[in-house]
């Protein structure tokens, strides 16, 4: 990729946002981004200047009222708790945390078959999916295409309930985190915000997007690299010849 462009170019290009209410619902956001890029190339947007600023529909996933970290769009405004919980994500960090990864990805795997069994995961799919098609709407008209969708949906009670026990979890550990590591460094996510000064419900806020940050942005990936290797055959056949010939690497 050639970080080539600038936001002059970038500007020539804008469209109503009609069309990307059109591209997200049906699905074709891979094909025109890979048309768009062949155009354009990337800016370094993304590191440039600490980051770029979101676009305002990134609001809509706003937790209880909330500016999450992932929510948040003025750089500024997400460094401060950025910074208190970046020491949780390192490398080394991640690194000496491999037994409990590995042991969490074991349960995972092991619910994934045990549900294969019972049935297809359509339904979930759906479910999750129908939220990308509306992400792009302004705040407004998204929070009344959702609520009427949850109003509407067959399954809103086993939704509420899914609801209410992420609730009760972020308000379990942050409860939690007050008591023990009041007097203590700070070792957990939501303590490491708490010791930076941020309130009690503000805490359960981000401990709440923080459970399904990167959710959107990882199938988005995987979307595109998918999408991506059924247009390069030779380079599916690549790949997969890698894969099954290293099954024994841990990457």
């Amino acid at each position: 990729m050639t970080p080539s462009v600038t936001s002059q170019a970038l500007s020539s290009s804008d469209s109503p946002p009609t069309w990307l209410w059109w591209l997200t619902w049906t699905g074709v956001e891979c094909r025109v981004v890979d048309g768009l890029h062949k155009k354009y190339a990337l800016n370094l947007i993304y590191v440039k200047n600490g980051g770029y600023l979101k676009s305002p529909v990134y609001r809509s996933y706003d937790v209880k009222g909330f500016e999450t970290i992932f929510s948040a769009l003025d750089p500024a405004h997400r460094a401060p708790k950025a910074k208190a919980v970046a020491p949780m994500f390192a490398h080394q960090r991640i690194a000496k945390s491999k037994p409990d990864v590995d042991e969490v990805l074991d349960d995972v795997m092991a619910e994934m078959k045990r549900r294969k069994a019972e049935t297809n995961g359509a339904p979930f799919i759906n479910n999750f999916v129908a939220g990308g098609r509306i992400f792009c709407l302004p705040g407004w008209l998204y929070d009344f295409v959702d609520e009427w969708a949850a109003k509407l949906d067959k399954k809103k009670i086993v939704v509420a309930q899914s609801i209410d026990m992420i609730q009760e979890y972020a308000t379990r550990v942050a409860d939690k985190s007050i008591v023990e590591e009041k007097d203590n460094e700070p070792d957990t996510f939501q303590g490491r915000l708490l010791a930076a000064g941020i309130s009690r419900d503000e805490a359960i806020a981000h401990v709440v997007g923080v459970m399904f940050a990167g959710t959107g942005a990882a199938g988005t990936t995987m979307s595109i690299l998918c999408w991506n290797l059924a247009q390069h055959p030779e380079k599916y056949d690549r790949v997969y010849k890698e894969v099954i010939e290293n099954t024994d690497q841990d990457v």
